[in-house]
């Protein structure tokens, strides 16, 4: 016992702080959790949060330790990545997540391997979704009644030897059995929970595609309402107290805390509506006398929002177009559900872009316009490697008429003089000067076009965010103004709301008090008083002086004679 976690003691308590500073496994959920269980083999917690996903997290390194290690301290564990994740809601319904629990059948319970099918509630599990693992899908959703946010909380337990969820719904004030329904299906004994969630999540093709699944096949409702005011449920798998001879066998004990207490229910198959052989007695198809409502079950888009991104490529244009316009920068919807509020917000940054790129390149086509007389508009559906080959010709071309123009024009002031015709044979020779510049300006329109873009953007987002930061700024400094003078004022109300408060105060208790002596304590005591002495005091007084008077008088005035005789006598 000197290794043990355990306390000193008959109790088997675990020492706490020794087994943590030995053990320490953390599991990062990312959010706040919601509900979590184990696995049947506990090699996997599965933990649901409040976006409604449930993560798996592999817990070996906690659970299977070599016994020669176990009480060696380790470093502690901190897992951060699931397994797998799997979203049980659209991110666009509120589904309030409540719990979740592992179903299956008695079989890999009784061998503790992996546990195929598992229950989620929601919306205080009066929602369950039964998820199929093999699929990766809810295969079934059973909704119960349920009114607003403020009801109870169901409680959900499952028997595994009976095929049996029980939902206690105390807003109903009622009891559900629901019996599960669950194909065979095969797998190795070896194999852990944590072992076939990561050959399910990587698509393992040793892991059989599933034929067919489970499926909530009956439905039971009992009222509690002759014991009281349902609260919770909790199960006792093994019946505690043997059944008698001659009596049905308790499958399972139900306790249920209600208004009154708590009542054990000991459920037998009568109780389920079975027989001796398990088989339904008087079944009714529930649709058809129109005690529940079947419909078809929506698939749950599992692919994450698509983020707001830019776009800046720019749109096709035409070859008759005076100049490229500047690119718009627009959001993509992040859902098929978009508002005209968020079509309006994005189309804002739009409008205070594009006047300014204009500007801007109006004023760069104003020297090009007056040399070469227009521009020639860029398709804008050419592939980049044809428009790289574009603008390499054209800096080429540019660098070429560049440098032999002022050849040109050198050999022609100098052989004018001597030659005439040669003179206009150069002349001749000189290149079209309007439609390389032509040829030259349209590139160079592209490159600046593209840099004016670029800073235009860039300048109306750092525009935007500096008002954006600035308008923030001064709603917050307003804000804590504002704050601060009503702390001022309600602080000046205050004390003198206290002040008077106090002020009238004393004076009315003064009041009330000086009142109620004068007029009824004062009074009172006073009457009291006199009859008190009329009634005890001077009765007692009488005759504690009759009998007193006549004796001490007696003594005295024998005294007073034998003094007054012997002072005579001595005389």
């Amino acid at each position: 016992m000197k290794n043990s976690f355990l306390k000193n003691g008959k109790e088997r308590i675990v020492d706490t702080d020794r087994y943590l500073a030995h053990r320490s496994l953390k599991v990062n959920t990312g959010k706040a959790g919601k509900d979590f269980t184990f696995s049947e083999d506990d090699t996997t917690i599965v933990s649901l949060d409040k976006a409604g996903r449930v993560k798996f997290w592999d817990v070996r390194p906690l659970t299977q330790i070599p016994e020669d290690e176990l009480h060696q301290k380790a470093p502690p564990v901190e897992i951060k990545e699931p397994l797998t994740t799997l979203i049980t809601t659209p991110a666009t319904e509120k589904s309030w997540p409540t719990s979740v629990l592992f179903v299956d059948k008695l079989r890999p319970y009784q061998k503790g391997g992996p546990l195929r099918y598992m229950i989620v509630g929601m919306k205080q599990n009066h929602t369950l979704q039964l998820w199929d693992l093999a699929l990766g899908k809810p295969v079934q959703e059973i909704h119960l009644p349920h009114s607003k946010e403020s009801d109870a909380v169901c409680s959900v337990l499952y028997h595994p030897a009976t095929g049996v969820i029980v939902v206690g719904h105390p807003t109903r004030n009622s009891i559900y059995f629901l019996h599960l329904s669950a194909p065979k299906y095969n797998l190795p004994r070896t194999v852990t929970q944590a072992e076939y969630v990561e050959r399910l999540a990587n698509n393992d093709s040793s892991v059989s595609k599933p034929e067919s699944t489970a499926v909530v096949s009956g439905m039971r409702e009992y009222s509690f309402a002759s014991k009281g005011n349902l609260r919770s449920l909790d199960i006792l798998q093994n019946p505690a107290a043997p059944s008698n001879r001659g009596e049905p066998i308790t499958l399972f004990e139900l306790y249920a805390m209600h208004s009154k207490g708590v009542t054990c229910l000991n459920i037998k198959q009568a109780d389920l509506g079975w027989d001796a052989n398990n088989k339904c007695i008087s079944a009714v198809v529930a649709d058809r006398v129109g005690a529940v409502t079947i419909d078809t079950l929506k698939e749950i888009n599992t692919a994450p929002p698509a983020t707001p991104s830019e776009s800046s490529e720019p749109a096709p244009e035409s070859s008759l177009a005076p100049a490229p316009t500047p690119t718009r920068i627009i959001q993509r919807p992040a859902a098929k559900e978009n508002t005209p509020k968020e079509t309006k917000k994005t189309a804002q940054p739009e409008t205070f872009s594009v006047p300014k790129a204009e500007e801007k390149v109006e004023k760069k086509e104003v020297p090009a316009a007056l040399s070469s007389g227009g521009l020639a508009g860029a398709s804008g559906t050419e592939n980049k490697a044809e428009k790289k080959k574009r603008r390499k010709a054209n800096s080429s071309s540019e660098f070429a008429v560049n440098s032999s123009q002022p050849k040109n024009v050198a050999t022609e002031n100098i052989s004018a003089p001597r030659n005439g015709s040669a003179s206009r044979a150069n002349m001749n020779n000189i290149p079209d000067v309007g439609s390389s510049s032509s040829f030259s300006t349209t590139g160079l329109t592209e490159e600046v076009l593209k840099d004016i873009e670029g800073r235009v953007s860039g300048e109306v987002k750092k525009l935007l965010n500096d008002s954006f930061n600035s308008l923030d700024q001064r709603i917050k400094d307003d804000r804590r103004t504002q704050n601060a003078v009503n702390d001022a004022k309600q602080d000046a109300v205050l004390r003198l709301v206290s002040s008077t408060l106090t002020g009238n105060l004393e004076e009315s208790l003064k009041r009330i008090v000086n009142g109620a002596l004068e007029n009824s304590i004062v009074p009172s005591i006073e009457n009291i008083t006199l009859k008190t002495i009329d009634q005890r005091v001077s009765p007692a007084l009488a005759n504690h002086l009759n009998q007193s008077l006549p004796r001490e008088l007696g003594k005295d005035s024998s005294r007073c004679c034998q003094q007054w005789l012997c002072s005579n006598l001595s005389f």
